[in-house]
């Protein structure tokens, strides 16, 4: 039996698996976390119970939680569920139970209007408790700090599920909200083909950036190959990646952080032809797909992009690239091609010395 049930994740995330392997991987999360903290679950479990009764009144301090909590449960419940919830980082497997109680938590969220900056800190605070425990159960061996390292793994990955639930509630909402809009229209028929129209251009594009998100990205390169097949030319993929954006946006602020990210968008919409696709692909990645193009015409491109990139960007923060190709003989299927990518960037993160510096493999 799978400890980690990628199927499942890939579908909540909207990702394909190969994707899922990466985001895992980027985690640092496996199998042998989930073992680790199953470990210590005849421990940690009598411990869970004050701990969750502790939790459970920290969070309703806030309106909206406390309002959750009125409809769906009740004061004495409230702290059984957070108790569960918390077994559930120590039951052996993250599996499609799981996993449905984090997507669970994410749309029940959005439908309480409980805001990122709210249950993200609710998240924290029981990260925190549990590592204290974590400790006290099993000392500052290196068992305890690696369960503790585990358990912040697992905590990431649940903030991802939450924040995708989260937003799919938030999309559906707002086209269930203009669709009965359009009811109301004398011209309903050619509104629903515009709001039709408006709903596949949101699923595509970025909010932030307007450039094309992930499944765009992915239309877009089976499309680019299907041509390059046709006619027999070559397709570059360039990744490119910020080096400690986490730390940026920490440091700087999220404003300050979105503001980099749309230079870079500005950037690489002015570096490229009208024939490329630029993506974001996500947080901080960016993907740009040039058909009928080589790898040494591409490795130009990129030495373009960081000469513009300087121009515009006083934030001192740099990013490496990682390229691959495929054609115009053999082609790669498109997740091994963007798997690539990514690695080359992996490969170039890793040769750097400093974030300001750039650096492209491929």
């Amino acid at each position: 039996m799978k400890l980690i049930d990628a199927n499942l994740l890939a579908e909540k995330l909207l990702m394909s698996e190969a994707e899922v392997e990466i985001v895992l991987q980027l985690l640092d999360l496996s199998s042998t976390d989930v073992s680790l903290l199953a470990s210590a679950r005849s421990a940690m479990f009598p411990r869970l119970e004050d701990l969750s009764r502790d939790l459970a009144e920290k969070a309703v301090l806030a309106p909206e939680m406390k309002q959750m909590v009125k409809e769906l449960s009740s004061k004495e419940a409230f702290p059984k569920s957070v108790r569960d919830y918390m077994r559930d980082y120590f039951g052996g497997s993250c599996d499609a139970r799981y996993i449905e109680t984090r997507t669970k938590a994410g749309a029940l969220y959005y439908r309480f209007d409980i805001q990122p900056k709210l249950f993200i800190p609710v998240t924290a605070y029981m990260q925190q408790a549990l590592e204290n425990e974590l400790i006290r159960v099993l000392g500052k061996t290196d068992t305890g700090l690696l369960a503790c390292k585990s358990l912040s793994k697992f905590v990431r990955l649940d903030n991802m599920l939450i924040m995708q639930a989260f937003d799919e509630a938030r999309q559906r909402a707002e086209a269930e909200a203009e669709r009965k809009r359009a009811a109301y229209s004398l011209m309903l028929e050619r509104k629903v083909a515009r709001l039709t129209q408006s709903m596949e251009d949101l699923s595509q594009k970025d909010p932030l950036t307007g450039l094309y998100n992930a499944r765009g990205l992915f239309d877009n390169l089976y499309r680019e190959l299907g041509n390059a097949k046709r006619h027999k030319w070559g397709v570059c993929l360039v990744y490119f990646d910020f080096n400690g954006f986490r730390e940026f946006n920490e440091t700087e602020g999220r404003r300050v952080g979105d503001k980099l990210l749309n230079i870079m968008a500005a950037t690489l919409t002015d570096a490229y032809r009208e024939t490329d696709i630029v993506c974001r692909y996500k947080d901080d990645q960016f993907c740009v797909i040039m058909p009928n193009t080589t790898a040494a015409d591409a490795r130009k491109v990129c030495k373009r992009v960081i000469d513009k990139f300087r121009q515009r960007s006083a934030y001192g923060l740099a990013f490496c690239m990682g390229l691959a190709q495929t054609g115009p003989k053999d082609f790669s299927a498109p997740d091994d091609l963007l798997y690539v990518a990514s690695e080359n960037v992996k490969v170039a993160q890793a040769a750097i010395s400093d974030k300001s510096e750039f650096f492209l493999k491929g």
